[in-house]
Parts: structure tokens; sequence; C-alpha cells
């Protein structure tokens, strides 16, 4: 074994940030799961609305999440994608005999622990998810990994590794790509990392966006909270089931996620506040738990709708869903007016 018996495994709810706190660790650099989505500038509201093809959904959680906590951390990053999956697997080989854990993307089909704790009715909507590896067996041709919410190391065949490197629909396939890092002497200042963690995330939720119907930000939250009241009025039965669905799979992460993330980003702003002794940080970690608790309440009322006759209970819900929004949106909104004036 090289790597295996050093390294040590925290499981948590967000798969990036976890594999990535492990990728870090290793190095020596011990960032916890909500530093690492907080400094990767982790915090997104997205709500897509194609009302042609009655396809609404929305996303909590930045796409560019692993390369901005790369980036403001100070670590070189290079992305690859392989038309070869047996090129990228020699070189996470390599990888592993320099005692470096790598992170990479999976089709969550072929993740058996997360298969195995998400809904049936979620399963489908699950995206490409992170794992850590951390060993390997060329005799066996298996590869050790972590998952996010396990404490225990799971074994891939290099074969089935390969199958989930490059397969699944438009969500859920990697497509080889391999994320390339070199750690130098040092990391940034941690104050220069929230900094510029905080700038990103804020000018996310100050500006308004409309990006071919991707209504973001706080922007996006008022757009979502109005037309809830339409979504029975437009979609089939079917197709507002798949639609809560969707949108309970982003807030819970297949149930490993409180609060939308959010309670991840407050207690990266507690950690920022501790660090650079602010009161007004601190206060912004605490409107995001109240976030945290609105989104919770939100998905409360989805499953509750999910769990009896949907035309009938989504009428009677219409307004404990919007109630909650608007709750979030205040919170929300209070949390990034004190983030604004601090990163202006």
């Amino acid at each position: 074994m090289i790597i295996k018996k050093s390294y040590s495994h925290n499981p948590g709810g967000s798969c990036a940030s976890v594999s990535w706190s492990g990728v870090y660790r290793q190095q020596g650099y011990n960032f916890n799961e909500g530093e690492v989505f907080g400094l990767g500038s982790g915090l997104y509201l997205g709500y897509c609305a194609l009302t042609n093809l009655k396809y609404f959904d929305i996303c909590l959680t930045s796409s560019s999440l692993v390369e901005d906590f790369l980036i403001n951390t100070g670590v070189d990053l290079n992305i690859t994608q392989f038309s070869n999956g047996e090129q990228c697997l020699n070189l996470i080989k390599q990888s592993l005999d320099a005692k470096s854990p790598v992170a990479v993307q999976l089709n969550p089909n072929y993740c058996e622990g997360l298969i195995r704790v998400t809904p049936e009715s979620l399963k489908q909507y699950l995206p490409t998810h992170w794992i850590i590896i951390v060993d390997y067996n060329e005799a066996e041709e298996i590869l050790i990994t972590y998952d996010n919410r396990q404490f225990n190391s799971v074994k891939i065949s290099f074969d089935t590794f390969l199958l989930a490197r490059n397969s699944g629909n438009s969500e859920q396939n990697p497509q080889n790509y391999y994320y390339d890092v070199m750690f130098n002497d040092s990391l940034y200042p941690i104050e220069s990392s929230i900094d510029l963690s905080l700038r990103k995330t804020f000018m996310n939720f100050a500006q308004i966006k409309n990006i071919q119907s991707l209504y973001v930000g706080s922007y996006g939250l008022e757009k979502l909270s109005r037309h809830i009241a339409i979504w029975d009025k437009i979609m089939t039965p079917q197709q507002l089931v798949e639609t809560l669905n969707r949108i309970l799979l982003s807030i819970t992460g297949a149930g490993g996620i409180k609060g939308g993330y959010r309670l991840l980003y407050a207690d990266f702003l507690k950690t920022a506040a501790n660090k650079s002794s602010s009161s007004d940080l601190a206060t912004a970690s605490k409107l995001f738990r109240d976030s945290a608790f609105h989104w919770n309440e939100f998905a409360k009322a989805l499953k509750k709708i999910l769990n009896k006759d949907i035309p009938t209970d989504f009428e009677h819900e219409k307004s404990n869903l919007t109630s909650s929004l608007n709750k979030v949106f205040q919170s929300e909104n209070d949390g990034f007016n004190i983030i604004g004036k601090l990163v202006s």
C-alpha cells in the first residue's frame, strides 16, 4: 500500500469539497469541508426556466467550485481531456506512486455507496460525482477510493473505473477530464484567499443575470418564487413530479446535505470571521444558517407534496413553498449586503 495507511478520510455532504479537502490534507493543508466550499466560492443560485419545454431546475453550488478553490488558494491547475481512458489511468497511477491522492469525477451510477443511499426516485437525476483515489493494486487491477459519505474505502476495478469515466447522460458523464494540480512552496495567505472567494461569491449573487433562460443569484430566487405559482397550471402531473424531484435533489444532495449547502457556507463564514476578527462576517454566518433552515423547510414541503396527490397538494403547499423562498431571499440578501460592504 502506498497512501492508504497514511490517508485520513473525513466524510461529509459535498463530494467535491470532501475529495479536495483530502487532496490538500495529504499535502499538509487542513481545510475542512466548509472551508473548501467557501474558499471555492461554492455558494450559488441558478434557476433554469425553459418554459416552452416545461423544464425547470435549480443549482445551488457553483460549477467552478473546484477550479476556484485551487485558484483562490494558489495551487496551479491544468485540466486535460483524454480520448483514451487508459492514458488518464496511467497518470493517476503515477500520482499515487508519488504519494499524492487524486480527486476525479465519475458517472454516479458506478458509485456504489452513493447509489445505495440515494432514494430511488432521485437516482436518475444524479450528476457527476467526485471521489478521491488513494491507492491501487496492479496485480488485482483495482483502485482504492473513498466516497464523501463513507468512512471505509471502496475498491473499484480498472475496467469499471474506465466505464465510469466516460459514460452516462450529459449531466453524469465526466468525459475523461483530469485535474492535474501542482502545489507551490506555500499557499496564498488565508486572508487573501478569503477575500478572493468572498468577492466572487458576492458578484455571482449581486449581479442581475439572465443567461439563456438561466437566472442567477438573488434575481434567480425571485424568479423561482414567482414561477412556482404557475407550475401546476402549465405542466402535466408527471412533469411536475420530475421537476420537484430534480429540485429536491439539488437541495439535499441525495440526502447528504442539509440546508441547500448554506450550512457549509455559514461554517466557512464563521472561520473567516475568526481569522479576521470580523463581527460582520459572524453576523453573515448566522444569516446563512437562517437561510439553511428555510431551505430545509422548502425541502420538507417538496417531500410532503411528492408523498401525496400531486395536483391537489401542490396547490395547497404553494404558499409554504413561496413563504420559505421569500425567507431564504431575505436572509441571503441581508447576508450579501454585509459581505458586499466588506469587499467593496
